[in-house]
């Protein structure tokens, strides 16, 4: 059970949030439900290993977020500062503050930390720098999560992206929840490019599972072989109803050509009403002695902008066959493995496959000492791939 003081937190003055932190801390170790044995304090312990800076510009969106750095708090106690940026065209400005307390174990104190909310719009928002960044907890390392499309164009919105990111060790957004998810990375990777912690996407972060049972599916010699002498790749992703860009498919194909040595041919990339078709030429490198360097790879995404569903990979040759991966219904959890080959019949398997939910995936981040570099790659060849990425 999360203990949340005060139950609905009142509008505080901006310059004195501080204040009304080391306030509520007072209040919340003399709350008998929060005390040691005998009501005394030190059943309550204040812990912070990062400041968590997370960015939205819809109450929606907000919430969202706020759902799961709460539900992140008993793995990564830290100070969360919550913006909600631009929401309205007036000259807003607010603050409210809270301390949330995660049960515990039966001996061990509670740990509580606390969460600052600001809401700016219209002229205001060129105060917000100026009042988050006295607010980042000294010495710890600095998370900004921006929950939408990153803002590039000039303006207030940019100015204070621009601020927080200079602020902050890592860049984490969600490409997959962007109106413009290849616009988004984009920029978000420019923007992140200086931080040490660089750039973080959780869309990179949903196709783990994915990389993980490509790679197990092809680790047998005779699998393996395949992978030089593919001619034909196919990825499906489920439909939305969204006309975004397929951020996870071409992700996961971007991943794919780097790890093979692809190259992808300029002015190859098609669209059409299902999806989207590129070529891509195996480098020399990665050809296999039987095989011809010049050969070509085709590639296709079919569906809509939702999550990837089905892989499917076939490789040309004396020896053809075709490795169809398909995901089951999300809460199955797992992909049945089909290999058909040119003679023969087809075999099956299942490998588990657990989708993460958005607490895992940020956690996943926040695992990580360094940045991806095989995001940063997948990224290149997609820019590469689509034209006007």
């Amino acid at each position: 059970m999360v203990i949340r003081i005060p139950d609905s937190p009142a509008p505080v003055d901006v310059r004195a949030i501080e204040r009304e932190v080391n306030r509520l801390w007072q209040a919340a170790s003399e709350r008998p439900e929060l005390a040691g044995a005998g009501g005394a304090p030190e059943g309550l312990t204040r812990i912070c290993m990062l400041t968590l800076v997370a960015v939205a510009r819809d109450a929606s969106t907000l919430s969202r977020l706020t759902d799961v750095i709460q539900r992140l708090t008993p793995r990564y106690p830290s100070r969360s500062i919550l913006v909600r940026c631009g929401a309205t065209g007036s000259d807003e400005l607010g603050a409210w503050v809270s301390v949330h307390c995660e049960g515990a174990d039966r001996g061990r104190p509670r740990v509580c930390c606390e969460q600052i909310v600001l809401a700016a719009g219209g002229r205001a928002l060129s105060r917000v720098p100026g009042i988050v960044l006295p607010l980042l907890v000294p010495d710890l390392p600095v998370y900004l999560w921006w929950g939408e499309d990153v803002p590039m164009a000039e303006g207030a919105a940019a100015e204070v992206a621009r601020h927080l990111v200079a602020a902050s060790d890592c860049l984490v957004v969600d490409s997959a929840t962007t109106a413009r998810p290849l616009t988004t990375l984009a920029a978000a990777a420019a923007l992140a490019a200086p931080l040490t912690g660089g750039l973080r996407d959780l869309t990179w972060g949903r196709l783990t599972p994915w990389r993980e049972v490509i790679a197990q599916s092809f680790e047998p010699a005779p699998m393996a072989a395949m992978l030089d002498r593919l001619e034909r790749v196919a990825v499906a992703a489920d439909a939305t109803g969204s006309e975004a860009d397929p951020i996870e498919a071409l992700l996961l194909i971007g991943w794919l050509a780097s790890r093979l040595g692809w190259e992808v041919l300029q002015g190859s990339a098609e669209r059409h009403a299902g999806g989207i078709r590129v070529l891509c030429r195996r480098s020399g490198a990665a050809a296999s002695p039987g095989s011809q360097p010049g050969e070509t790879v085709s590639v296709e995404i079919r569906g809509g902008p939702g999550p990837v569903s089905a892989v499917e990979l076939c490789a040309g040759g004396p020896d053809p066959a075709c490795a169809v991966l398909t995901r089951g219904r999300r809460d199955d959890g797992y992909v049945e493995v089909e290999i058909r080959p040119g003679r023969g019949r087809p075999r099956r398997h299942t490998i588990p496959f657990a989708v993460p939910d958005d607490v895992a995936l940020l956690a996943a981040e926040l695992d990580l000492v360094t940045p991806s570099r095989g995001l940063a790659r997948a990224l290149d060849l997609v820019r590469r791939a689509v034209p006007g990425a």
